[in-house]
């Protein structure tokens, strides 16, 4: 088996972690109307994924202690594929809220298993790699998203829409299996539900910091623009847009970056820069440079996460499936946090104020860099 073949097969598992996601979010405006949910019941339903993911996570790097990894990869992605359907069953924000719990222990489970693929891979690369599968989630969401928007668009009702979507990603899953990277289960003491180690702390803790801000840029820059300084719809909702467009630039050529000046370097002038630009978003009160901020951020965080995950990988303490789903959950928490964090500030500090917090988080990330030096 070539280890290219194997690089595409992870990247595959990556595209379709986040092709699932695009679909999905595409018609949560359907089945909140379907449902007839407010935006209360329907934000506490989605919570279920985000708490399935933190509960499959540890388990998942218990399983990869006993378990070889494209095992487990391969089986929580086909379900994770086939899930798609379920949330059309759901009769309240209650069987809702259930069934986005078992469809988040689903991605949970493939987003540490495609990460320790992606490590094993990229060891054998000899060469920083991380970012081009992390570009390949952000394009399977987008290309989700958009099919899904335009396939609602052509008047395709949701259930041939998403079985159509679970019926061909997961079989994206089934012929990537033969030729995902061969893994052996890292058994023994280490194989254990997975908590932070302290050689782990550094990189968890820039994880919660990253996807807490990564998390509250994506619910609060349109609010931002819209309400702090007014402006209008249409560049109000270019906040995340600019923001997430340079995200998926910036992984795209992120390797080379990280190959050229190395995972610390990248992790402080990343986190500096995001620092910058959320900063001058805040500090000069207009739209057009907000909007510019927002990209400088995109751009700053864009390696960041991948190189926590790389390192976390490389770890010579912890195996490799106990660490990456210490580092994710701590994300996870971090991502679930970030939000409701800044929106409760904001009833004390406006949400200017607020996002302030954004730049103490990234500046974390800086002072911590030098904790992702695993393998280099």
């Amino acid at each position: 088996m070539s280890l290219r073949a194997s690089r595409i097969a992870v990247a595959a598992g990556f595209f379709v972690a986040g092709c699932v996601l695009g679909n999905w979010v595409s018609r949560i405006p359907w089945l909140q109307h379907h449902l007839n949910l407010s935006t209360g019941p329907l934000g506490v339903a989605l919570l279920g994924a985000a708490f399935g993911a933190m509960f499959a996570m540890p388990l998942t790097g218990w399983l990869l202690g006993r378990f070889r990894s494209e095992k487990i990869c391969t089986i929580s992605g086909i379900l994770y594929a086939l899930s798609l359907p379920l949330p059309l069953f759901a009769t309240s924000a209650e069987t809702l809220f259930v069934i986005l719990f078992f469809m988040g222990a689903a991605t949970g489970a493939l987003d540490v298993s495609m990460n320790v693929q992606a490590v094993e891979v990229e060891k054998a690369y000899g060469r920083p790699i991380m970012s081009s599968f992390h570009a390949l989630f952000s394009i399977g969401g987008m290309v989700g998203a958009f099919g899904g928007g335009a396939l609602a668009a052509a008047g395709l009702g949701v259930w041939p829409h998403f079985l159509l979507a679970a019926v061909a990603l997961s079989a994206v899953m089934i012929a990537a299996n033969r030729y995902l990277f061969q893994t052996e289960p890292h058994d023994g003491p280490e194989g254990r539900l997975a908590l932070p180690e302290w050689a782990l702390l550094g990189p968890a803790t820039i994880a919660l910091c990253i996807m807490c801000s990564e998390g509250a840029m994506a619910d609060w820059t349109a609010v931002y623009l819209r309400d702090s300084l007014t402006a209008g719809p249409v560049l109000a909702s270019a906040g995340y847009a600019v923001f997430s467009l340079c995200m998926a630039i910036g992984r795209l050529v992120g390797d080379r970056v990280v190959y050229r000046f190395g995972n610390v370097n990248v992790m402080r002038a990343g986190s500096a820069l995001a620092a910058l630009g959320i900063g001058s978003a805040v500090l000069v009160p207009r739209a057009e440079t907000a909007l510019l901020g927002f990209g400088l951020a995109g751009f700053g965080y864009s390696c960041l996460v991948p190189i926590v995950f790389s390192a976390a990988g490389r770890s010579r303490r912890t195996n490799p499936g106990t660490a990456l789903a210490a580092v994710t959950m701590s994300g996870y928490v971090g991502l679930m946090a970030g939000p409701p964090v800044i929106g409760f500030a904001a009833e004390v500090l406006t949400l200017r104020g607020a996002l302030v917090i954004l730049v103490g988080l990234s500046l974390v990330a800086t002072m911590l860099a030098r904790t992702v030096s695993a393998g280099e």
